[in-house]
C-alpha cells in the first residue's frame, strides 16, 4: 500500500481546518469538559519524542511522524483533566493535538500545538 506524503496529510488537515476557521466553528477543549463540545484532533497518534520545544507524533494510519512545537501558551493535559508537564507526558502512549489557528491558516511545515491532550502521565 502506497503511503501518502507528509506535506499531502499536513495540508489535508489544514484545509479542513481552515474550513471550521472560517466558520466560527473551530472548538478547542478544555482540561475539564465544558459546554462546547470540541473540533476533532488536528493530529492523532502515538508521542514518540518530547524536547523542550516540541513532540513527535506518530500519525495513526501509518503516516510518517510530525514534528509539533509545544510553546508557553501550548495547553497539555489528560483526558481524565488534570494539566500535565511536558516532561510527564508519557513517550508511546496515545496523543491528541489541536494546532492553532495561526498554525493552520498559515500551513507551516512545523505546525504549533494549542493543545494537547494525553492518555495519561508520569508520576512523580
Amino acid at each position: 500500500m502506497k503511503r501518502l506524503p507528509h506535506y499531502l496529510i499536513f495540508a489535508s488537515i489544514s484545509v479542513l481546518a481552515l474550513f471550521l476557521l472560517r466558520n466560527g466553528s473551530y472548538v478547542l477543549p478544555v482540561p475539564d469538559g465544558g459546554e462546547l463540545h470540541p473540533s476533532p484532533p488536528s493530529l492523532v497518534g502515538t508521542l514518540k519524542a518530547v524536547s523542550a520545544n516540541d513532540i513527535t507524533v506518530l500519525p495513526k494510519g501509518g503516516a510518517p511522524p510530525v514534528v509539533v512545537r509545544i510553546t508557553k501558551d501550548t495547553t497539555m493535559f489528560t483526558i481524565a483533566g488534570g494539566y500535565v508537564s511536558p516532561e510527564r507526558l508519557v513517550l508511546e502512549g496515545p496523543v491528541e493535538v489541536w494546532f492553532t489557528p495561526e498554525s493552520l491558516k498559515n500551513k507551516s511545515d512545523e505546525p504549533v500545538a494549542a493543545v494537547v491532550r494525553v492518555e495519561t502521565r508520569k508520576v512523580p
